[in-house]
């Protein structure tokens, strides 16, 4: 018996969490779904090479530069014919900051894993934060399943507490529906 996944699929090597969790923000607000051809669009929409990405190292250039990220988010969703605003936040080192930033018109793509993997979080109740994880399908454990989160009604893949999240230096960025007044 096989005990770990031996053949690849996509995700595993590539650096895409980061594109993949942009569209899962994009779906949390809007409750659209990203299809294919948005997808290719909004790919196509990027300010430069996609090989980092497809190579496994995602982010890692853009990191630096928190104007950068917010830059290449604003053509990867404005691609998407969704009017979302972007804005970069730090030091969101407990789960009481993280909760401040989650409401019915946002959401935020986290840095977690020792910056090494992004996330978008959907809902927090209490300690418990409530992702949508591009890599969750992937990690082996079956049955697969999604859930509706409980405050926000939100469409989440993976729970854990903040602890848990190995959120190394609190960054990522605030996505959210500017509302009507």
């Amino acid at each position: 018996m096989i005990t770990k996944r031996k053949i690849l699929a996509q995700g595993d090597r590539d650096g895409a969490c980061f594109l993949y969790s942009l569209a899962n923000a994009a779906t949390a607000l809007s409750q659209k779904d990203v299809t294919q051809a948005k997808w290719v669009k909004s790919i196509r929409a990027l300010p430069f090479d996609m090989s980092d990405f497809i190579a496994g190292r995602g982010t890692e250039k853009l990191d630096p530069c928190s104007l950068y990220l917010e830059s290449f988010s604003h053509s990867f969703v404005s691609a998407l014919n969704m009017d979302l605003e972007i804005c970069w936040k730090e030091n969101i080192a407990s789960v009481k900051k993280l909760k401040n930033l989650i409401n019915s018109n946002q959401v935020f793509i986290l840095s977690i894993d020792g910056d090494s993997h992004w996330v978008t979080v959907v809902d927090v109740e209490g300690d418990t934060v409530f992702i949508a994880c591009s890599a969750e399908a992937l990690n082996g454990v079956q049955p697969y399943s999604e859930k509706e989160s409980p405050d926000l009604k939100r469409i989440y893949n993976k729970t854990v507490s903040f602890s848990e999240l190995g959120v190394e230096n609190g960054f990522g960025l605030l996505i959210f529906v500017e509302k009507d007044e």
